[in-house]
């Protein structure tokens, strides 16, 4: 498969859209005065999703399509010389 940009940063934008959703909806329940179990849920959504959108975007999360491990036998794979 071809690595351009867009398939590269794909899950980034999709958690970005979601935080920005989440954001909105929680500003939009405060406005108008919901529930609170709804007000306590979207506040964990948006905190879950901003944490893994930060964990993305600063690198601890090990990546589908950038393997952090080298294939063993490769230099730096663990294999003692």
């Amino acid at each position: 498969m071809k690595d351009n940009w867009l398939n590269h940063n794909t899950d980034k934008l999709l958690l970005y859209s979601l935080v920005l959703l989440t954001g909105i909806l929680m500003i939009h329940v405060i406005h108008d005065g919901a529930d609170k179990s709804i007000l306590e849920w979207l506040e964990n959504a948006f905190s879950t999703v901003l944490g893994a959108l930060i964990l993305i975007l600063t690198g601890r999360v090990n990546r589908a399509d950038s393997p952090t491990n080298p294939p063993a036998g490769t230099p730096g794979a663990g294999a003692q010389k």
